[in-house]
């Protein structure tokens, strides 16, 4: 992982104001106060294609949004496998259990090419959250809908592996 360091609004092709992040569903409904404070407190991180991002039950300390490349995110059933969730592309973030307490993931996340993030600390993007709680509850939403489909996933999974197959 490369991280790189520097105030972001001094960045006219990646800075908030612009690119994956103002295009977000979300984030890009921030206000330009709101993506100021985001830009002082956050930082770039770089995977390279096929590593790990952060494993299910890591305890996150900052919110990734992706800016450029895609992102697997799967289920991890220890010496049974994994099972395949969705891709998360740019403008999206990788994983809403940060917005949890304890924020742990739910998941595991990987790099599918070349993936830059932009990695928010979780308190300074609870802190911009509070004050637009429109945008707050949409993420809250968004995070509730991937719970239940991680949910029905792993149920479908455990179903599986309990019925016995019939013989042909």
């Amino acid at each position: 992982m490369i991280e790189q360091h520097y105030n972001l609004l001094e960045e006219p092709k990646t800075g908030l104001a612009s690119g994956p992040f103002k295009e977000s569903q979300y984030m890009g409904r921030l206000g330009s106060s709101a993506l100021s404070h985001l830009s002082r407190c956050s930082h770039f991180r770089e995977f390279r294609a096929e590593t790990p991002i952060f494993k299910q039950g890591e305890h996150l300390d900052c919110v990734l949004v992706v800016f450029e490349g895609a992102v697997s995110s799967s289920i991890e059933f220890g010496s049974n496998g994994s099972l395949w969730l969705f891709v998360t592309g740019p403008g999206e973030i990788i994983d809403l259990g940060l917005l949890n307490n304890p924020p742990a993931s739910p998941v595991t996340a990987q790099a599918l090419c070349n993936v830059k993030t932009l990695a928010i600390p979780r308190q300074c993007l609870l802190q911009e959250l509070a004050k637009e709680p429109v945008v707050e509850f949409e993420i809250m939403q968004r995070q509730n809908e991937r719970f239940s489909l991680i949910q029905r996933l792993v149920e479908k999974q455990r179903d599986k592996s309990t019925i016995p197959s019939s013989p042909n």
